[in-house]
């Protein structure tokens, strides 16, 4: 005979239950340990943004002289430098900035002046360890605080001549 008040079907029926709350807690869970460890939202220089090289002098003891001009419609903060030993190269090779001691591969303006649009300057750079230089390769980039923002559209990569 069957008994109306029967509860063999409830214990299975909660292990169902803790089951689904247990599998929905892990990953929201492990949702929220992803979503932490992605990088969060980044800031990019503008496309307007435009730093071209004017002109450039290569002057004895391994060491260039380079003119550069703002082209762009938004001020600037500095930029990375890199050059090439080998024709066709991909430049990778940081110079070395002759008038601040210790600066490899990055050239920055004065801390609290940009270079503005349409401003020209010059930085002379020293390539000590390679023996040539025939490429070029220049990306700006602008502060947002202590975070730098990248120009990705304004990289330049230009052949040099004569720099032996």
């Amino acid at each position: 005979m069957k008994k109306i008040g029967s509860k063999k079907g409830v214990s299975p029926m909660i292990a169902y239950v803790l089951l689904i709350i247990i599998g929905i807690s892990l990953s929201l869970i492990v949702y929220s340990w992803i979503k932490s460890q992605l990088p969060g939202e980044t800031k990019e220089c503008p496309s307007e943004a435009s730093l071209i090289v004017s002109d450039y002098k290569c002057r004895p003891g391994k060491v260039i002289t380079i003119y550069f001009q703002n082209k762009g419609l938004f001020s600037l903060d500095g930029f990375f430098i890199r050059a090439s030993n080998e024709s066709g190269q991909i430049p990778v090779y940081p110079l070395i900035v002759v008038d601040n001691i210790g600066d490899v591969g990055i050239a920055t303006f004065d801390l609290d002046i940009r270079l503005e649009p349409g401003a020209n300057i010059n930085k002379t750079f020293s390539y000590g360890k390679l023996n040539q230089i025939y490429e070029l390769g220049v990306e700006p980039f602008r502060m947002d605080g202590k975070k730098v923002m990248l120009c990705k559209n304004s990289i330049i990569r230009m052949e040099i001549e004569g720099c032996t």
